[in-house]
């Protein structure tokens, strides 16, 4: 369309303008910068430290628990061991060989209820002073009962052993007839008794919770200076 005078109109400086800015803001669109690598290992690293301080928190939450049942089974064991057996006036015995296996076997903790000689029948688990060296207790099941007076005597055998014992059990060196036996129980006993087997069961666990406690303290203060 021409103008007056037959002049094509130039263009308007205003739709120039408006050209030119939705070029820029086209090109400055296309040509944002993309986040450095260094900065996206900056977000990341702080990922990892929180799942570390997770990792370690789980590690410490196990190590108290851990400590916590040790210190119950130990708690249970001298309960068991020294306890149970007077409130019931049973006296217990640390089996230390395996002839009476699998019915007591090597290790375990027996339970013995004092009887007296005429008592006993056959069949029962006699524990009785050694014939040969009576500061021996010896646990064998009674195979037969011999008459006699004051009391009884005894013939016994270990239920792993081939024959009956060589000997004969007199009425006088019965302590009595067992009752119960914890395996494997008389092991943590006899390491009772060691300086390093206290230590292990006793010192240990206790290291372990006051570990667990130090733990949480340091969890706290470093949350604190974090803030």
């Amino acid at each position: 369309m021409r103008g007056p005078g037959g002049v094509l109109p130039g263009p308007r400086g205003g739709e120039e303008s408006l050209r030119i800015n939705l070029r820029g803001a086209a090109s400055g669109a296309l040509a944002a910068p993309r986040p450095e690598d260094g900065a996206h290992d900056c977000e990341v690293e702080p990922g990892r430290r929180r799942r570390a301080r997770g990792a370690l928190r789980r590690a410490g939450q196990a190590a108290g628990w851990a400590a916590y049942l040790l210190l119950a089974a130990a708690f249970v064991v001298v309960i068991a061991w020294l306890v149970a057996p007077r409130l019931l006036g049973w006296q217990a015995q640390v089996v230390l060989s395996g002839s009476m296996e699998p019915a007591l076997g090597t290790g375990s903790v027996a339970f013995v209820e004092p009887k007296p000689a005429q008592e006993v029948k056959v069949g029962d688990i006699l524990t009785f002073r050694h014939p040969e060296h009576p500061e021996l207790l010896v646990s064998h099941r009674v195979v037969e009962v011999i008459d006699g007076q004051p009391a009884p005597s005894f013939r016994t055998k270990g239920d792993a052993n081939d024959g009956p014992d060589s000997w004969v059990v007199s009425g006088d060196a019965v302590i009595g007839i067992v009752r119960l036996d914890l395996p494997y129980v008389g092991y943590v006993t006899q390491e009772v008794r060691r300086p390093l087997g206290f230590a292990l069961l006793v010192g240990l666990p206790a290291a372990l919770s006051i570990a667990g406690e130090v733990l949480k303290l340091w969890k706290a203060w470093r949350k604190a200076s974090e803030a």
